[in-house]
């Protein structure tokens, strides 16, 4: 499998249809089904379902785009443009205004809002009981003065406290399922 075989695989993801991205792409319809044809000859695996030629993916088709996802960043990046891969694969699903965006990361003052007023409830359970299950890992005094030192406004650190809840979940949780033998 090559770039271009995947670049052509995509446009038909983004367009729904080989002659939509045959019109993308610029090239022709034969050209693009001959390109996914090899491209599944070489896979062993039929990408799409075929009615019509406006089929849904498959589950080898699913599993590529997944692949495409995970690809190394210099497979992502063209022309100095980040994730250009997944803002192709996107574009017949978004708006330009949010794909041509700066990138922003998750809204710190809303989980930082929601995360003062949990504390106030049962966060205490997760970060001061003694017998939180992170502590086999970590500290107590360490979690206790990370709190302490977020309530008093003395430091930011509601992305570690927030961290911090989430492993101890993720901890009481996997404990739970295995000691119901699930795995």
């Amino acid at each position: 499998m090559d770039i271009h075989q995947l670049e052509t695989f995509l446009a038909v993801v983004r367009e729904g249809s080989f002659s939509g991205a045959a019109k993308g792409l610029g090239r022709t319809q034969p050209a693009v089904s001959q390109v996914i044809g090899r491209l599944e000859d070489e896979l062993g695996q039929r990408l799409f379902e075929r009615p019509g030629r406006h089929g849904g993916l498959t589950d080898a088709g699913k599993a590529l785009v997944e692949y495409a996802e995970r690809l190394p960043a210099s497979f992502k990046v063209r022309y100095g443009q980040r994730k250009w891969l997944h803002r192709r694969v996107s574009e017949g699903f978004l708006p330009e205004t949010i794909l041509k965006r700066k990138k922003r990361g998750f809204a710190v003052n809303i989980v930082d809002e929601w995360f003062q007023n949990s504390l106030s409830n049962n966060m205490n359970d997760h970060l001061l009981d003694s017998t939180s299950l992170m502590f086999q890992f970590l500290n107590p005094e360490t979690v206790r003065q990370l709190l302490e030192e977020h309530r008093s406004g003395k430091s930011d650190n509601h992305k570690m406290l927030f961290s911090l809840v989430v492993l101890e979940e993720w901890l009481r949780t996997n404990q739970s399922a295995n000691s119901h033998g699930v795995v």
